[in-house]
């Protein structure tokens, strides 16, 4: 809905509002060889080997080196008086019973109805 709600001027004026921010974005370092990466590829391979196209050749999926992950402090963002100004006009944009919402609620709902239609009809 983020996607189809909000033209190329609003996106760019968030992008531009959080990016305004001071202090508010950090990044963490993560070693590919850590703990976290190896349960998700030891998992990812026991449940979902037979699916993976190329097959993997051994029991690593993730490359070596390090992941730099990036993201924005929740406090510093909403202690920002142009980041709050933003958050309540999206509010208003996605707020339930409004008409854009409202909407496209219903076309999912029509389309789920539809496929399973479809479904019971071809057996």
């Amino acid at each position: 809905m983020f996607q189809h709600f909000l033209n190329e001027d609003v996106r760019r004026d968030i992008i531009a509002t959080v990016s305004a921010v001071p202090n508010a974005r950090m990044s963490t370092k993560v070693p590919r060889r850590h703990l976290v990466f190896r349960r998700v590829e030891k998992r990812l391979l026991a449940e979902h080997r037979h699916r993976l196209i190329p097959q993997p050749a051994g029991d690593r999926l993730f490359l070596d080196g390090v992941q730099v992950c990036d993201f924005y402090r929740e406090d510093k963002l909403l202690a920002d008086p142009g980041v709050a100004a933003l958050l309540d006009r999206m509010s208003h944009v996605f707020r339930p019973s409004g008409p854009r919402v409202v909407l496209a609620n219903a076309a999912r709902g029509g389309l789920i109805g539809w496929r399973r239609l479809v479904k019971r009809l071809r057996g």
